[in-house]
């Protein structure tokens, strides 16, 4: 069976799904429900989106425009998108490789080598809990927020990113690389794709939540600007992975990139020390910043 029906197979069982399963979270589509429900009652309500309708050719130009001028007037933004883009590239190249570096090294056939997929893959579903378990540290942060007294600090968010982008993405890199060796059991170079999916997920999500913190409702142009490079970068870099492993060879294929990483591993620790500086130089972030203070007031005393 052809890639293509497997996709199409996977679509139709699980869309429906998603559609009717999944609730609504943007907060302008349930104001919007709960007014159209409002009006079938006999009441008078409509959202400030309905009274202030822009035509749709506006709403197409801005949902493209924004994303772009975010991309390359926020740095945060920016960093960002360099980490999805290029850690997400390196694991789909990484896919890529295992199948002539576990063919090579160890004699093993196509069908074999694709099993050592299953490692990243244990790895990312790690990185996903590792997510969830950190996020009482972004909730026991708001004890100590000192600009919107009571809510979360967003770079309380970056705990993983921090604590990955050397140890995990890095190491799991060269460990990778430099174990690609004959004489070394193939479970040694496998703990490195492993350490690369659990970290990266890690990372990628967690820089995906900081961004949704500090944007507010721009949030989705940031993660549009993300996915929109991340895309771009899934569909090339992986046709790298022949040549590169051929012509440097496993080690240094391997390290090529963990060399590479070592130039992002830096930017999560900038972003956590200097957060509140970067919030206050940028436009979105600041509105971001007013909007949550204004939530905090509005919200009723408890006796």
């Amino acid at each position: 069976m052809s890639q293509r029906y497997i996709e199409l197979i996977w679509t139709a069982v699980f869309f429906p799904i998603f559609v009717v399963g999944l609730p609504e979270s943007r907060g302008s589509a349930i104001l919007l429900a709960k007014a159209k429900q409002l009006r079938r009652e006999g009441k008078e309500a409509y959202t400030e989106e309905e009274l202030h309708r822009i035509p749709l050719h506006r709403v197409v130009i801005k949902s493209v425009q924004r994303p772009l001028y975010m991309l390359f007037t926020e740095s945060v933004v920016f960093v960002a998108t360099l980490w999805a883009a290029f850690s997400l590239g390196t694991i789909y190249l990484f896919t890529q490789s295992v199948e002539q570096v576990y063919g090579q090294l160890y004699g093993w056939n196509s069908l074999q080598a694709g099993y050592i997929q299953v490692a990243i893959a244990v790895g990312e579903v790690f990185g996903c809990a590792l997510c969830m378990y950190t996020n009482r540290w972004y909730y026991d942060s708001a004890a100590r927020n000192t600009e919107v007294p009571g809510t979360s600090i967003p770079e309380a968010r970056l705990y993983p990113s921090v604590i990955g982008g050397l140890l995990g993405v890095t190491g799991g890199m060269f460990l990778y690389g430099w174990t690609s060796v004959s004489a070394i059991h193939w479970m040694v170079p496998t703990i490195g794709l492993a350490m690369v999916g659990f970290w990266t997920t890690a990372i990628i999500v967690s820089n995906a939540n900081y961004l949704v913190d500090a944007y507010s409702k721009y949030a989705a142009s940031a993660l549009g600007a993300v996915g929109l490079v991340e895309n771009v970068a899934l569909a090339f870099i992986p046709l790298a992975s022949s040549s590169m492993y051929t012509d440097l060879r496993f080690q240094w294929a391997s390290s090529l990139l963990a060399f590479l990483s070592l130039v992002l591993v830096a930017t999560p620790f900038a972003v956590f020390k200097w957060g509140k500086q970067i919030r206050s130089r940028s436009p979105f972030m600041k509105e971001a910043i007013i909007e949550r203070r204004q939530a905090v007031l509005q919200q009723p005393l408890r006796v």
